[in-house]
């Protein structure tokens, strides 16, 4: 969890397609992380994000677009 939380001092989200570059494991292993953290997951198209907890909704709709995602209230 320290990992999850020095990343998420530098950036609002994680882009699953980067999580085993960042913290050297599987997605698998580290998805339930990211949610027992309480993070909320995007997926549009095959794709995923990760947004770290305690961000607001207007920051999650320009991170969401910025990454060609839906959002879905």
């Amino acid at each position: 969890t320290k990992k999850i939380d020095k990343e998420f001092e530098n950036h609002d989200y994680i882009l699953t397609e980067d999580i085993e570059g960042i913290f050297g494991i599987s997605r698998e292993e580290i998805q339930p992380l990211l949610k027992l953290l309480g993070c909320k997951c995007f997926v549009y198209k095959k794709r995923s994000i990760w947004i770290k907890p305690g961000t607001k909704e207007e920051k999650i709709k320009k991170i969401l677009k910025q990454h060609n995602f839906k959002y879905r209230h």
